[in-house]
């Protein structure tokens, strides 16, 4: 969840970068991400001032007490820069650009809906085509019209989510849940932010790729732009530092 205060900073960045930007010829396409000057993007020199001037201010303004930023654009590597803290305790350790954190309902963004774009680019992924013609377990009669594109959009008609792991665990256990359990809103009517359309959209992307989605997107996304990438059980907040 954005909180008014992050939503602030994430536009800010945004228009920050947008008015940075001009319309270079295209680049040439690069294997992996490597870094360059902002002007050699197409971006104007001074976007880090204004990047600095925005991290350090939401700090002050109490909005989170550390912020790490990176931009790439045509595949050049801009600006990378840690601000603040990993937390508020005094004597916290400072952001940088190697710092861990529990990125949670981000990877929705960076990895899963990545992933089915590319599916899609393939023309291995039908946004419009039934999911249950991906995943037959979602086989109830009010579930027969979703499809990827109403996952990706959030407007699959799912509740926002359920503590199914209180009596239930692994994929199989959770999609027959899923599947089971009553729609909201009939699918394509409304919409509603909900962890089953990710869940259901997962499965979608395993089936078609035929391999799970951590791999799909270690070998697809990360490994190509050069990421490095870890998990580390929490154990403490001075471990691993959680992004809301």
């Amino acid at each position: 969840m954005i909180d008014s205060g992050s939503g602030a900073l994430f536009l800010g960045g945004l228009l920050a970068l947008a008015a940075g930007c001009s319309s270079p010829r295209r680049l040439e396409v690069v294997d992996t991400l490597t870094t360059s000057p902002p002007a050699v993007a197409g971006v104007d020199a001074h976007l880090g001032a204004t990047l600095d001037s925005i991290a350090e201010s939401a700090i002050r303004r109490g909005v989170a007490s550390g912020i790490s930023i990176a931009v790439g654009r045509h595949g050049r590597l801009i600006h990378l820069r840690g601000y603040g803290a990993t937390e508020w305790a005094v004597g916290a350790e400072p952001v940088s650009d190697s710092s861990l954190f529990d990125i949670a309902s981000l990877t929705k963004v960076v990895a899963t809906t990545t992933a089915a774009m590319m599916l899609e680019e393939d023309a291995r992924l039908d946004l419009d085509r039934p999911v249950r013609q991906y995943v037959p377990e979602l086989k109830a009669r009010d579930k027969a019209t979703i499809t990827p594109r109403m996952l990706l959009t959030h407007s699959a008609g799912f509740e926002a989510g359920a503590p199914l792991y209180r009596k239930w665990s692994g994929r199989a256990a959770y999609l027959r849940q899923i599947n089971l359990r009553p729609l909201k809103y009939k699918p394509g009517s409304g919409s509603m932010y909900s962890d089953w359309d990710m869940v259901v959209l997962q499965a979608v992307i395993e089936r078609i790729a035929k391999e799970p989605l951590d791999s799909f997107v270690a070998r697809r996304v990360f490994a190509p732009i050069g990421a490095l990438l870890s998990h580390r059980p929490r154990r403490s907040a001075a471990q691993t530092h959680r992004l809301h």
